[in-house]
């Protein structure tokens, strides 16, 4: 962007906003609140732009894994029904498909969504200096929100492991009925 030589601003060039050193007090407050016009306008965009980003990648990050969570208490399920053929054995296989599945795709695929790689840049201008803590709040709570989901993961799998743990040997499943005597 080109800047006028006289002001030493990034200022754009416009004809009708020359800096012109014989311009008074309302020629100056017009260029003024030209610039704050301009700077929140830019920052908005970058800000929603920047926003929408986050929000897409947690929400992807969250439907992978509940693809997975899913597609693995099916197949548990499955392998549980036909191997035990009982209902209780496709109960057990869902509840360690679901965590196989949940697992696997953080091993497998890994998580793909951090929060410090999309977070929003709170870098707000000259003039709403203000809004940069209210940013910086946004991606503390975008940080809280996954390191929460981490934690909901373990606590999921706990309860399956407790879950499993009252069955006491009567899954139907052989080698967990051993190990869980």
């Amino acid at each position: 962007m080109p800047t006028d030589e006289n002001t030493n601003s990034l200022m754009p060039l416009m004809p009708e906003l020359q800096w012109d050193p014989s311009i008074g007090y309302g020629k100056g407050l017009q260029l003024l609140k030209y610039d704050v016009a301009l700077e929140d306008y830019q920052e908005q965009k970058l800000y929603e732009r920047e926003l929408l980003l986050a929000e897409k990648k947690a929400r992807e990050e969250s439907e992978s894994s509940s693809l997975w969570s899913t597609l693995g208490s099916i197949a548990g399920a499955g392998i549980g029904l036909f191997a035990t053929k009982s209902l209780k054995g496709a109960a057990v296989g869902s509840t360690i498909g679901g965590e196989v599945g949940k697992w696997g795709q953080n091993i497998f695929v890994g998580r793909h969504y951090d929060p410090e790689d999309y977070a929003l840049s709170t870098d707000v201008g000259r003039f709403d200096v203000k809004q940069k803590y209210e940013i910086e709040r946004i991606n503390q709570q975008f940080a809280a929100a996954a390191e929460a989901q981490y934690w909901k993961d373990w606590a999921g799998t706990g309860k399956s492991l407790a879950t499993l743990g009252f069955l006491k040997g009567d899954t139907g499943i052989e080698w967990l009925d051993e190990f869980l005597t």
